[in-house]
């Protein structure tokens, strides 16, 4: 990671990084999504059953509570290979391209609008927070200016 940050954003104290630049750091990417992967911000969600659904031999009732274990789907060896495996590239165009686009778990539903929204914030934020590991104090005033351009917030 500490390369591909010197090879996209070079080593000049002054310059903030850009959208671009951001969007430009393939191997971060995929780092922090791996680790969303085995590390869900919610392991758990629930949500009510807006409509009677069927799924498989199962009915749930309109007005059900379901609660959806993300963090065992996230580990589920039929979704994922070696699923307690740390591996960045299974997040690869040419490993990705075949998996359902359900395996990260998106519930679809206004939430999931919100959440996909929070999720790529949170990402260049994360990016952003890294950069500041690697970065003096001043550089990352810079990183927080771009973010605030952007409207991402970086208080906690």
């Amino acid at each position: 990671v500490y390369h591909e940050l010197q090879d996209v954003l070079g080593d000049s104290p002054d310059s903030a990084p850009t959208y671009d630049q951001l969007q430009r750091l393939d191997l971060l990417t995929r780092v922090i999504k791996e680790t969303m992967r085995l590390f869900p911000a919610a392991p758990v969600i629930a949500r009510s059953a807006p409509y009677e659904v069927q799924c498989g031999d199962y009915t749930i009732p309109a007005g059900a509570s379901i609660a959806i274990f993300i963090y065992g789907l996230h580990r589920h060896p039929q979704l994922w290979n070696n699923p307690n495996q740390f591996d960045p590239d299974r997040f690869l165009p040419s490993q990705s391209s075949h998996r359902n686009p359900s395996a990260m778990s998106v519930i679809v539903t206004l939430d999931a609008l919100r959440a996909s929204i929070a999720i790529f914030s949170g990402q260049n934020t994360a990016k952003v927070e890294k950069l500041s590991q690697e970065r003096s104090p001043d550089q990352l005033l810079s990183y927080k200016k771009v973010l605030k351009k952007q409207q991402i917030s970086t208080d906690r």
